[in-house]
């Protein structure tokens, strides 16, 4: 186990969570972050739907609640 997973284990939730941001603004950040294919045809998929009005979407507090009780059901 690397030396680091040490440091880790000692955080809290809260600092976990903040070096996981801090690690994701980094990657961010880099500008030689290779997109994988099947991503990108995803991607062009959606744009495609949305552009001649076949995509379905759906509001962000209805996907919420569902999710949540998807959750609370378990």
């Amino acid at each position: 186990m690397p030396a680091v997973m040490e440091s880790v284990r000692k955080m809290t939730t809260d600092e976990k969570f903040t070096v996981i941001n801090l690690i994701w603004q980094d990657i961010a950040a880099s500008s030689d972050i290779p997109m994988p294919d099947w991503h990108f045809n995803i991607l062009q998929e959606r744009e495609r739907s949305l552009a001649d009005g076949t995509a379905q979407l759906e509001d962000w507090s209805d996907v919420k609640a569902r999710l949540q009780a998807r959750i609370a059901a378990r």
